[in-house]
């Protein structure tokens, strides 16, 4: 996936962010923000895992930046649905119909590593 020299996470403590300077190589970058019908605000985040030099892993709550020492792969997917309320059901109908959705999916790479 890549290398960082400096990442931020959420510190055990809440509220209180730790920053990580070094090389660290990325194991995991995974979340997801989902938006509030109520308020428009995102709610949601990104968890990270790296693996430092001596063998140490360690990961928390992204937390704020995060910089890249090398080329870094990102796979990016979102789903949204048509806005179309599905229909009522009526007391006799044996099968749920699915509700229709579009899908896509992107990718934003620097370089491939091989």
């Amino acid at each position: 996936m890549g290398t960082l020299s400096e990442a931020t996470l959420q510190a055990s403590v809440p509220g209180e962010k730790k920053t990580y300077k070094g090389q660290f190589d990325i194991f995991s970058l995974c979340g997801s923000f989902v938006p509030s019908e109520n308020n428009g605000q995102q709610t949601g985040g990104l968890t990270l895992v790296l693996f430092a030099p001596d063998g140490q892993i360690f990961g928390g709550c992204v937390a704020g930046v995060l910089i890249a020492k090398s080329p870094v792969q990102v796979t990016v997917c979102s789903y949204v649905t048509d806005g179309r309320e599905e229909p009522a059901k009526s007391s006799d109908d044996s099968e749920a119909s699915p509700t229709s959705s579009n899908a896509s999916f992107g990718g934003m790479t620097g370089a491939n590593r091989p």
